[in-house]
């Protein structure tokens, strides 16, 4: 059994719903929503098999007091944030980015003005790979799961239906 983090984007949870508050108290796992610029999510650390049972563990949990997932949080990270969550210095992660110290550092995902964003979940990979000091008691979803969780998601939301494999938000 694995540790799985999860943030998701939601909509329909009301900060001051004591009904809906309770309900996240009492679920057998951490699950803390909070908003930030007018951004509703939930983070949850959901012992599971596999992603994406937790993910539907999550799901239905959400629904039952009327919340929607909109989309998995890909969790995105920039040098500054790969520092900290590895307890290294900037320097080091511009290193092992330009390929100058540890090989095969996982290539950046996107460019944000002039800053390389990562996957943490790559990094997190690549870290562990290596011997590098991360959490091992929570995992962050593969990519290939938020990727697929994330359009399903877009496919219920537009009202399209699923693709023809497994319907994974039934």
């Amino acid at each position: 059994m694995n540790t799985f983090m999860i943030t998701a984007v939601i909509e329909g949870f009301d900060l001051g719903s004591a009904e809906q508050s309770a309900h996240l108290d009492g679920l057998g796992y951490a699950a803390v929503v909070g908003s930030t610029s007018h951004v509703m999510t939930v983070d949850a650390s959901i012992n599971s098999e596999s992603p994406i049972d937790a993910f539907h563990h999550l799901a239905a949990d959400m629904n039952t007091i009327g919340v929607h997932i909109l989309r998995i949080d890909p969790d995105l990270v920039n040098v500054s944030e790969i520092a900290l969550r590895l307890d290294v210095n900037r320097e080091t992660v511009r290193l092992w980015a330009r390929g100058r110290r540890r090989g095969g550092f996982p290539p950046h995902f996107s460019d944000v003005g002039d800053s390389q964003i990562w996957r943490w979940v790559e990094v997190y990979e690549w870290a562990a790979s290596h011997l590098l000091a991360v959490d091992d008691e929570e995992r962050p979803l593969p990519a290939d799961v938020v990727d697929m969780l994330n359009g399903d998601l877009a496919h219920e939301r537009s009202g399209r239906s699923v693709s023809a494999r497994d319907n994974i938000l039934a």
